[in-house]
């Protein structure tokens, strides 16, 4: 199929969907959630569990996979400026010297991202611990990669199998601006997620109506949607391998592939759930994202990496 016949179709389905769900009380809408808003999210103190290995002073939780302090609250599109610190596994790839990427660090030597950005060039610069593309933070580091693993099975024509790693030169030193996110179990590889309260990051698009992508690092709330639903949006795309997502007036859009989908569990550690994959053009309000579902890759990612996944 070509891609102008497949835009089409997608524009179609969107706008099909978009009008049932106005109009047909029974039809989910994105963005719905039983959970209030007030809930989405809580911060609380417990012992962590991460994927490096035990942390070397157990009182200092804050170098744990996937834990941040702050409280996370605004909305990449219509989003808010994340805080140093508040996202600390967040990464920014340059493929090259062309475009951008988000990632995420899941352990001191490997950044997890998706294939179609490590299908683009043979060297990578990868950056951590920073907020900003303007400036150098202190505590952040940028470091050239020339070593990268796509996924066997990748086809950026029908979007499957869109996962990739990049292996960092040196490992890089863990700091309250710098710590990996932690992966789902291997115990959590049924789990769907759905109906769950998640944190989008990245530096793509401020807008659907211009491309002006963001200097700082925007951060959204979202709602995990069941793929059920999800593929009334994008019935020639999603697999089981997907996971969605929607914001009511925020989301990712262009300069956010690769980037993080995470969820808050009972521990109040974050874990990377998906990888921006793909979404609707000009990413509209109201619209899902679709990402690699991160509990289908468990296997590969600890094949081709460092990273011991929890059982």
């Amino acid at each position: 199929m070509s891609a102008m016949r497949r835009i089409v179709v997608h524009l179609l389905v969107f706008s099909v969907a978009s009008q049932a769900a106005e109009e047909t009380p029974w039809l989910p809408r994105p963005g719905r959630t039983s959970l209030e808003r007030k809930d989405i999210l809580p911060r609380e103190e417990s012992s962590p569990q991460d994927l490096w290995g035990p942390v070397k002073d157990s009182a200092d939780k804050s170098l744990a996979a996937g834990r941040t302090s702050w409280d996370l609250q605004g909305a990449i599109i219509n989003g808010e400026t994340a805080a140093r610190g508040q996202f600390p596994w967040q990464a920014y790839i340059v493929p090259g010297s062309s475009s951008f990427c988000g990632g995420s660090l899941v352990s001191g030597s490997w950044v997890l991202t998706a294939a179609n950005c490590v299908a683009r060039s043979a060297s990578y610069t990868v950056t951590l611990g920073s907020t900003s593309l303007l400036e150098t933070q202190e505590g952040s580091v940028s470091l050239l990669s020339r070593y990268w693993i796509m996924h066997s099975g990748y086809s950026g024509v029908f979007i499957q199998n869109d996962v990739g790693l990049i292996r960092l030169p040196s490992p890089v030193v863990f700091s309250e601006y710098i710590s990996p996110v932690r992966l789902p179990k291997h115990s959590q590889a049924s789990e769907t997620f759905a109906g769950r309260d998640a944190v989008v990051t990245g530096f793509g698009r401020l807008s659907s109506y211009n491309y002006t992508y963001s200097s700082t690092l925007q951060f959204a709330r979202a709602t995990i949607l069941a793929n059920d639903e999800c593929s009334r949006y994008f019935p020639l795309d999603l697999l089981d391998s997907n996971i969605c997502s929607v914001g009511e007036d925020s989301g990712p859009c262009d300069g956010d592939f690769g980037g993080p989908l995470v969820v808050s569990e009972d521990d109040g550690l974050f874990t990377l759930v998906g990888l921006m994959s793909f979404n609707w053009i000009n990413c509209p309000v109201g619209a899902p994202t679709a990402y690699a579902r991160t509990t289908s890759y468990l296997r590969w990612i600890e094949t081709y990496s460092d990273v011991v996944v929890r059982e």
